[in-house]
């Protein structure tokens, strides 16, 4: 079974090799993700990450199944669900030649792996951005930069747009998609700056644990073009008076 997420036609891009390798990279940051589908009408839940790849690489808003093979056991926990209703999750999508269905390009590990675990953690606390690719690099960045430490990641973010799952939820998805274990990842859906940052330090001091992270330093990840508007709430609210922190960017 597979699902076509749109085509290319448009020449400048489907016969350009560097946009398309772009294309392929940045693929990795729909990771896996959910597709709701009753009879012939088909629901993706990340639906606004999909309109930015559209919109991005030109793709036509084409969305089919195939080779559908009804699963045995249905989510009942959905309340809009009913006989012919069911959710359905697929991999981080490819670039694929359908005419002869092989991939264009060979299959790679874009992913950071997961470091090992040590008494000094960092922290990590995540803005909010509907940018898929955008929010994936900053993801990757947080996770290069743990190195040796252990990682532990709030992540902020409610649902937006027309996208069913929250920001956080998809953010949580790439970590874990990269060896992140779950028990290192919390979420936040308030998501208003800056009250959610100051909200988010409040968090953080529950979510360590004093018996096993004997010191950590707090980084706050957001956009470049983020980086004076935060660093400015920070210096204002004397937020790195009596702690230290930290800023990242894709």
């Amino acid at each position: 079974m597979y699902l076509i997420l749109g085509e290319i036609y448009d020449k400048d891009i489907k016969n350009n090799l560097e946009i398309l390798q772009d294309f392929n990279k940045n693929l990795q940051y729909l990771y896996p993700f959910k597709v709701k589908r009753n009879g012939d009408t088909l629901k993706v839940y990340n639906n606004d990450d999909i309109v930015h790849f559209r919109k991005t690489y030109k793709l036509t808003s084409t969305l089919s199944l195939h080779n559908y093979a009804k699963h045995e056991e249905e989510d009942s926990g959905d309340d809009e669900s009913d006989d012919d209703s069911e959710k359905i999750v697929f991999r981080t999508p490819r670039l694929y030649d359908i005419s002869c269905m092989e991939p264009l390009f060979p299959i790679e590990c874009f992913l950071p792996k997961q470091v090992e675990s040590s008494t000094h953690c960092r922290v990590f606390i995540v803005l909010p951005y509907l940018d898929p690719v955008l929010r994936g690099r900053i993801l990757k960045q947080c996770i290069y930069t743990t190195k040796e430490h252990h990682p532990l990641f709030l992540l902020i973010g409610d649902q937006h747009g027309r996208n069913k799952e929250t920001t956080s939820t998809l953010m949580k998805r790439y970590l874990l998609s990269s060896g992140v274990s779950s028990d290192n990842i919390s979420k936040s859906v308030y998501d208003k700056f800056p009250a959610s940052i100051l909200e988010s330090l409040e968090i953080i001091p529950f979510l360590l644990d004093i018996n096993h992270h004997v010191t950590h330093d707090l980084f706050i990840a957001c956009a470049s073009y983020d980086m004076c508007k935060v660093m400015s709430f920070s210096r204002d609210s004397k937020i790195g008076k009596d702690i230290k922190v930290q800023f990242i960017c894709e």
